[in-house]
C-alpha cells in the first residue's frame, strides 16, 4: 500500500446512491485527481472529509475489482442500511516515474 500510484477519475458526486457523496469528499478526489502519492496517504485524507456525524459508522478501503482499482467510502446507517461510493481510482506507477 505504499507504493506511489497516480490517482485519477474521481467521483462526480452526482450519481450512485440515494444518498449523495459528501461534497468535501468530493473535493478531496478532484483535488487528489492527476497527483501521485501513496493509497495510504489518500485514505487518510478521505476519511478526514468523511462529516464528523459519520464518525465510526465509516470505511475506506483499498480495492481492487477484476484490476480496477480504486478506493471506496462506505457509510452505515443506524436501520442498517448501508451507502458505498467509488472516491477515486489509481493505477500504479512504474520504476521510471511514467
Amino acid at each position: 500500500m505504499n507504493k506511489v500510484v497516480e490517482f485519477y477519475d474521481p467521483h462526480p458526486g452526482l450519481m450512485g446512491c440515494p444518498t449523495p457523496l459528501p461534497e468535501k469528499v468530493c473535493l478531496v478526489a478532484a483535488t487528489l485527481s492527476g497527483m501521485r502519492g501513496t493509497v495510504e496517504q489518500a485514505i487518510h485524507k478521505i476519511w478526514n472529509a468523511c462529516p464528523d456525524e459519520w464518525e465510526g459508522k465509516q470505511k475506506v478501503e483499498d480495492t481492487d475489482v477484476e484490476g480496477s482499482t480504486f478506493i471506496f467510502l462506505s457509510f452505515r446507517y443506524p436501520d442498517g442500511r448501508e451507502n458505498g461510493w467509488r472516491v477515486i481510482r489509481y493505477r500504479k506507477v512504474n520504476d521510471e516515474g511514467s
